[in-house]
C-alpha cells in the first residue's frame, strides 16, 4: 500500500481517537483545560495529516532519526581521479570514469548567414558520427562568481585612491589631482555597473565515459576516448577542444558551482568593502 496513503489515515486515526477520548470521558475525570490540549492536539495531527501528502518522506526520516545527520539518499557518491580531469563513480559491476570535453565556438548563430548557418548544422550533424561510443553534447548556462574580479577592480581604485593622496600631499598641478580624480570615478562607476549586474557564461562540452573493473582502466578507456572525441570535433569544426580540469570540471555538475550561492554582487549590495576572494 502507498506509504503516503498509510501515513494519511495514520495521522487521521490518531485525531479521531483525541476527539472521541475528549467526547467520552466526562468533565468530572479530565477537566476542561485538558481537554482543550487534547483537542489541540487533535488539531495538529489533522494538519499532519493534509502535510503527509508533499512530506512524507522528511516526517519518515525525522521519525527514524538516530543522531543529528539524516541520510535521505544513499545513492553511491563520485570522486575526482588523481589526474583531476575525471569523475570517477562505483558501480555494481566495478567504476565509471567520465570525462568532459569543453568545445569552443566563437561565433553565434544570430552573427551567420542562411548559408553559414546550414554549413553549420552540417557540421553539428558530422559531429554524432566521429565514434560508436556513447556521446553526450551539451550546452550550459553558468552564472559566473565575480568575487576576485571585482576584488581586481577594488584593489585598482585604491591605488588610484592613494596616488591621488600622494599628488595632493606633494602639491601637484591641479590638472594632474583632477585627471586622477577622475580615474577613480571611473573605476568606482564600473565596479558600481558590475555589482548591479548578473554575468553568464555559455559553455559548450562533450562527455564520454568508460567502465571497467579497475578505476585506472576504466579512467584509461574514458582517457582514450576523449582523445578521439578531440581529434574528430577540431578536424569538423576547425577548433581546439581540450579536457576540463579543476574547478573548472567541477562547475559542470556541481550545483555550487553552477549557482555560486554568495557572490561579490551580494556583498557589494550590504556596503562591505572589504571582498573575500
Amino acid at each position: 500500500m502507498n506509504i503516503k496513503y498509510l501515513t494519511f489515515m495514520a495521522f487521521l486515526i490518531i485525531s479521531s481517537a483525541l476527539v472521541a477520548v475528549i467526547v467520552a470521558v466526562p468533565s468530572s475525570i479530565m477537566p476542561a483545560f485538558a481537554k482543550l490540549m487534547l483537542l489541540v492536539l487533535a488539531m495538529l495531527f489533522d494538519i499532519a495529516a493534509f502535510s503527509s501528502r508533499y512530506y512524507t518522506p522528511f516526517m519518515i526520516a525525522f521519525a527514524q532519526q538516530r543522531k543529528r545527520s539524516i541520510t535521505l539518499n544513499d545513492e553511491s557518491t563520485y570522486w575526482l581521479s588523481a589526474s583531476g580531469d575525471s569523475v570517477i563513480r562505483k558501480t555494481d559491476n566495478g567504476f565509471t570514469a567520465t570525462i568532459y570535453i569543453a568545445v569552443p565556438l566563437y561565433r553565434s548563430a544570430t552573427e551567420m548567414t542562411d548559408e553559414e548557418k546550414e554549413n553549420f548544422g552540417k557540421q553539428v550533424a558530422n559531429l554524432f558520427t566521429i565514434t560508436n561510443d556513447p556521446v553526450r553534447y551539451t550546452v550550459q548556462l553558468n552564472m559566473i562568481d565575480k568575487d576576485v574580479y571585482m576584488q581586481n577592480l577594488k584593489d585598482t581604485a585604491n591605488k588610484e585612491e592613494d596616488e591621488l593622496a600622494k599628488k595632493i600631499d606633494g602639491n601637484e598641478p591641479q590638472k594632474e589631482i583632477e585627471m586622477e580624480k577622475g580615474k577613480i570615478a571611473m573605476w568606482r562607476n564600473i565596479i558600481d555597473y558590475i555589482s548591479k549586474t548578473r554575468s553568464y557564461e555559455l559553455i559548450q562540452y562533450a562527455t564520454v565515459s568508460g567502465a571497467e573493473e579497475t578505476e585506472l582502466d576504466a579512467i584509461s578507456i574514458a582517457q582514450q576516448r576523449a582523445k578521439d572525441i578531440i581529434a574528430g570535433v577540431s578536424s569538423i569544426l576547425g577548433v581546439t577542444p581540450y579536457i576540463v580540469t579543476g574547478n573548472d570540471l567541477l562547475k559542470l555538475f556541481e550545483p555550487e558551482y553552477i549557482i555560486p550561492y554568495y557572490t561579490a554582487t551580494e556583498e557589494l549590495s550590504k556596503n562591505v568593502m572589504n571582498l573575500v576572494p
